[in-house]
């Protein structure tokens, strides 16, 4: 948990169901005022976005049934980089290639069920709890200039 509270940035990848968890992850983490980049979700466009990540960021990718190409991209670049890495995936056991620095287990359902994104939803809003439990004063205070701004621009922006 130490590693992800101090992340200088997060860069996260989430391709096809998964964008969508990768998607609240960003919104819950900009809410504390990290600093957060969705990735490109597939081919070369991803570069684009990794080139940036060095020492102290964290890199997260999901990998539900298998590591696609770009996550493998990810977490071996993350390796060479000398960041955190971390893959949100449903399977004890994974084929060859490279290991995240932080593997987070999530069931799913059998392999010929539907897999519901449910479990992955859950497991991503405990890790945001849990690195809010961690945070100071600097973080919050950013909830604190939200709630803010919301009341001062509430007539003018539905909620």
């Amino acid at each position: 948990m130490r590693a992800l509270v101090a992340a200088h940035r997060f860069f996260l990848h989430g391709k096809g169901a998964s964008a969508c968890v990768a998607e609240l992850l960003r919104f819950r983490l900009n809410r504390y005022g990290m600093l957060v980049e969705l990735l490109a979700a597939g081919g070369s466009e991803l570069m684009e976005g990794l080139v940036h990540a060095g020492p102290g960021d964290v890199l997260v990718t999901f990998g539900f049934q298998r590591v696609s190409p770009e996550g493998q991209v990810l977490l071996d670049y993350g390796e060479k980089a000398g960041c955190t890495t971390v893959l949100f995936t449903d399977r004890y056991v994974r084929a060859a290639g490279p290991k995240a620095s932080i593997e987070l287990y999530t069931y799913r359902g059998e392999p010929r069920a539907y897999h519901s994104m449910a479990s992955a939803v859950a497991l991503v809003d405990a890790l945001v709890v849990g690195i809010a439990a961690q945070l100071d004063g600097p973080a919050l205070d950013t909830l604190d200039r939200i709630r803010d701004l919301k009341r001062a621009y509430s007539h003018l922006l539905a909620r």
